[in-house]
């Protein structure tokens, strides 16, 4: 019976060990919780969004400018005059970005861009493109500047492939 008595203490032991181990997740030393609330700049009207886009296109703005509105907006420096020539190519053209913009809570926001490529409302187009929230303001990103460029424009840029 020693032996028995040995094996229920041992088992014992064991399950007070199990059961005395905390599984509350904070207890374990790979999981970091943070506290730090994520902010993220104001989310603009359709019509700031717009503006932001009218001034990359027609660069009535300083080419930083423009280039700080773009996600890895250096890429684009060569290509600058690209957005000029893809309006000068479509006179008549016509764009915005409309109502509503979509707050998507995590750090992007989204909007319709319309596009009537021949000012008489014969060929329009629509996209949805994305805003990511980057040192502190929106930029567009990069894909949907080509897409913009290529898919709705069908202007071709080196700097979209």
């Amino acid at each position: 019976m020693p032996d028995l008595t040995k094996k229920v203490a041992i088992a014992a032991m064991l399950l007070f060990a199990v059961v005395g181990c905390s599984s509350n997740i904070s207890d374990n030393p790979t999981y970091i919780r943070s506290t730090t609330a994520v902010t993220y700049p104001p989310v603009p009207s359709a019509g700031q969004l717009d503006t932001m886009l009218i001034g990359l296109a027609l660069g009535d703005v300083p080419d930083d400018e423009r280039l700080a509105v773009i996600e890895d907006g250096e890429a684009f420096r060569p290509y600058l005059g690209d957005f000029q020539n893809a309006v000068q190519e479509n006179p008549g053209a016509k764009f915005e970005v409309v109502d509503p913009v979509l707050d998507n809570r995590d750090g992007t926001i989204s909007a319709t861009f319309r596009l009537d490529k021949t000012g008489d409302g014969t060929d329009i187009k629509t996209a949805v493109v994305h805003f990511k929230a980057i040192d502190g303001r929106w930029k567009i990103t990069r894909e949907d500047v080509c897409a913009l460029l290529l898919g709705q424009a069908n202007y071709h840029t080196e700097v979209c492939g």
